[in-house]
């Protein structure tokens, strides 16, 4: 009860003394602001195999952006956004126990480039220092 008065008390200098730590924690300042290291960091990832197929669009795609569970995929003619989310399986019951008991829904949008050049040639710059990792499946 002491430190719930405190805090009442106090409130204005609890509140700057949060923030500030928190501002530290997630490593603002005034001339360097960077993100959190917990928060994900949004890049170009080049293609090795890891997002093929996951345009529904069988175009080869050369470079994505994975971002939580959005995904852009670019194409030398066009784009595709991607939003995928897990559910409850709502086929799975007590009599069905082996259904998953969660499903994956996928919505995409996908933009083709009108009149683009088939010559067009992705080049990447500005290497970041993060890397990520993809696990890959025999597909025979």
């Amino acid at each position: 009860m002491k430190a719930i008065r405190f805090f009442k008390k106090n409130a204005v200098i609890t509140i700057l003394c949060f923030s500030a730590f928190l501002g530290v924690a997630s490593g603002q300042t005034a001339n360097n602001i960077m993100p959190a290291p917990w928060s994900p960091v949004m890049s170009f990832i080049e293609n090795k195999g890891q997002f093929d197929g996951r345009d529904w669009q069988g175009s080869k795609i050369e470079y994505g952006v994975d971002y939580n569970s959005l995904y852009v995929f670019f194409t030398k003619k066009g784009l595709t956004y991607r939003y995928d989310r897990f559910i409850r399986n709502p086929g799975r019951s007590k009599e069905r126990p082996h259904e998953p008991k969660r499903i994956n829904l996928s919505e995409l949008t996908s933009v083709s480039w009108i009149g683009a050049n088939s010559n067009t040639e992705l080049i990447a710059s500005d290497k970041i220092s993060p890397y990520y990792s993809y696990c890959f499946t025999d597909k025979e």
